[in-house]
């Protein structure tokens, strides 16, 4: 028992961390089910609930094309290319565009265990906010929170930054004062 529980430390502490293993052995070896503790079951309810937001017509499906707003609905904030890939993890092989309950749920219970698409703090947010604002303005002008936005990192469509823009800029100026929106960007942990 003591070895056994000493190597799941090790493997969460691994999964948490990013190191170890190539991920994909998770993919392949049958895993044991999580001991049903509290926050376990409070993880597989919010999921379910979250699930069934999504699930029209009461068949324990959804729409693949609805993943992501589940998703980011449980407090994840995992990029696209993380998204397609938990999307191809419990699409239904038989339906394509459809993903199904009985897939869903140990994959999302297993990604909000560990935590691993967590949002960032406030403070960190306000840190990268304050990183991009060197004069120490306290603001973004439209122009330079929009070209960060087209260019860096995972870029946005331009559609997707116009409309962020409208919400986000104080009235009648192109600025945007970032530490009124740093709460509105995060997404609190909700375990």
């Amino acid at each position: 028992g003591r070895r056994m529980a000493g190597e799941a430390g090790a493997e969460v502490a691994a999964g948490v961390l990013g190191v170890g293993g190539g991920g994909d052995e998770d993919l392949h070896e049958p895993q044991k089910p999580d001991p049903l503790t509290p926050e376990v079951l409070g993880i597989q309810l919010r999921a379910a609930a979250a699930f069934q937001v999504f699930d029209h017509e009461g068949t324990n499906t959804v729409d693949v094309r609805e993943l992501g707003a589940i998703i980011r609905s449980l407090g994840l904030c995992p990029t696209e290319a993380e998204l397609n890939s938990m999307t191809m993890e419990c699409e239904d092989e038989e339906e394509s565009g459809i993903v199904r309950y009985a897939k869903f749920e140990p994959m999302i219970s297993r990604m909000m265990i560990s935590n691993r698409f967590r949002s960032e703090t406030e403070d960190d947010l306000l840190k990268a906010f304050q990183t991009l604002d060197p004069e120490g303005r306290g603001h973004l002008t439209e122009e330079e929170l929009t070209k960060i936005l087209l260019e860096e990192g995972e870029p946005f469509k331009q559609e997707e930054v116009e409309e962020m823009m409208a919400q986000a800029k104080a009235l009648d100026q192109d600025v945007i004062e970032y530490d009124e929106h740093v709460p509105l960007l995060h997404v609190p942990s909700k375990q």
